[in-house]
């Protein structure tokens, strides 16, 4: 519940994708007006609410073999268009090796206990190089399957 949570936090579409229509909220204020504004508005109507976390963004691309991790890379992530949407990166070289070491830990305590096959998993977080907070994790290459950069097959 939205209740629950403390200012700051996000607010994101359940329909959207790539960071669209994600706002940060900072007091009730801003959130009545959201609430005013944007009831069944845009998207579905419905969001999600979660913690803002400060820290550089981040992500790991792992291979998965037997439920651990066999293979990865870590990347930095910018947001540097619009707040919430990342638009470049690059493989990482400064984020401490007792934070990639702990990630790794704990992605392969989530491909054991989920029984995750062999493949790909893709995970964003967030980093102060002290602490770290997944962010999402998918099964799927980095990047995002944007419907407005396809390229139409008739051509």
């Amino acid at each position: 519940m939205i209740h629950t949570l403390k200012f700051p936090f996000l607010i994101k579409p359940v329909s959207s994708y790539s960071g669209r229509g994600i706002l940060k909220v900072n007091n009730k204020s801003e959130l009545k007006t959201f609430l005013k504004k944007n009831s069944k508005k845009k998207f579905s109507g419905e969001y999600i609410a979660e913690e803002f976390v400060s820290g550089q963004l981040y992500s790991i691309s792992a291979f998965v073999r037997n439920s651990k991790i066999a293979k990865y890379f870590f990347v930095k992530e910018y947001c540097t268009v619009f707040p919430y949407q990342v638009n470049s990166s690059n493989l990482d070289t400064k984020l401490s090796s007792k934070i990639k070491k702990n990630i790794q830990v704990n992605i392969n305590l989530i491909c054991e206990k989920l029984s995750l096959s062999d493949g790909l998993l893709h995970i964003q977080f967030i980093s102060d190089n002290k602490s770290f907070a997944f962010i999402e994790a998918a099964r799927r290459c980095p990047g995002e399957d944007r419907k407005s950069t396809r390229l139409n097959s008739s051509h």
